[in-house]
């Protein structure tokens, strides 16, 4: 009794040819699933459209935001020295001798406080541009009521960008959008946005997928204002960088218009039924 023999059977389950279909039978499967979410139907079929975004964004680094501040004419030996003055009784820092050079926790303690009111700087600057073509319009339930010419009146970020590099000497903030409709249970896997822990947002840290989900077009309660055509506030994130982002489009959960836009997953499925059905009739064959 202290040795046990198995053996094994592999049973491949790979779906069988999704080109062998026609046309009939993949409108028949796509019309019995068309208003199930994915995975609630029989087998996990289901081809209703998920909750999807498009999405654009401006990303500053905090190491550029940094350089920017000891870059800066406030970060001159004179303005180092009177915050050692300042701060003379703080035990981080050396007694204050006549003539002698400014200590490297001096330096470095100041420099940080330049590069917090560098941030804020940038931060209102930033704003400022974003919220000049929303002055006097209606919010309703905590959301921007958009005139028809919204888009026209929208200020670019690839525009915004270059005034912050222009303004505060600055490495070009970094810009980036999506082509492709992102699906918002997939959010937090995004490439950049979907790493970021967004800290000036309440009491918690909130990641970008849970600033999406809040957004108008997916029932959100309008406390964060999130809707799509509509630049987020100038969010600081764990890592000291400066985020903003705009939803370019956002797509609530719908029935797809046709087969065609979800075929991939209609045929797969098919494949799955198809290559099911054949290892029913093997099973003899397999159990053997």
């Amino acid at each position: 009794f202290t040795s046990v023999a198995i053996e094994s059977v592999i049973i491949p389950a790979k779906p069988e040819d999704n080109g062998s279909f026609s046309e009939d039978v993949i409108n028949a499967q796509f019309e019995k699933w068309a208003d199930t979410p994915s995975g609630e139907g029989d087998y996990g079929f289901g081809y209703q459209l998920p909750d999807r975004f498009k999405v654009e964004w401006l990303t500053i680094p905090g190491e550029s935001i940094r350089e920017s501040a000891k870059a800066s004419e406030d970060f001159s030996s004179k303005e180092q020295r009177k915050f050692w003055r300042r701060n003379e009784n703080d035990p981080r820092f050396p007694t204050i001798e006549p003539g002698a050079a400014i200590p490297n926790e001096v330096s470095e303690a100041y420099l940080d406080e330049l590069e917090g009111n560098t941030r804020d700087q940038i931060a209102r600057f930033a704003n400022e541009r974003l919220r000049s073509p929303r002055r006097g319009l209606e919010t309703v339930n905590g959301f921007l009521v958009l005139p028809d010419d919204w888009n026209a009146k929208l200020f670019s970020f690839e525009a915004l960008g270059k005034e912050l590099q222009s303004e505060y000497s600055l490495v070009l903030p970094a810009y980036g959008a999506s082509v492709e409709y992102q699906h918002v249970e997939d959010a937090a896997n995004m490439e950049v946005l979907g790493d970021i822990f967004v800290t000036n947002l309440g009491d918690t840290p909130k990641r970008f997928d849970e600033l999406v989900r809040v957004a108008k077009e997916f029932g959100g309660d309008g406390i964060l204002g999130i809707q799509a055509s509509v630049a987020s506030p100038v969010l600081e994130t764990s890592e000291n960088d400066l985020v903003i982002f705009r939803l370019t489009d956002a797509s609530p959960a719908s029935r797809a218009a046709s087969a065609d836009e979800v075929r991939d997953v209609v045929e797969h499925d098919l494949g799955r039924i198809a290559r099911w059905e054949t290892l029913k009739a093997e099973a003899d064959i397999i159990e053997s």
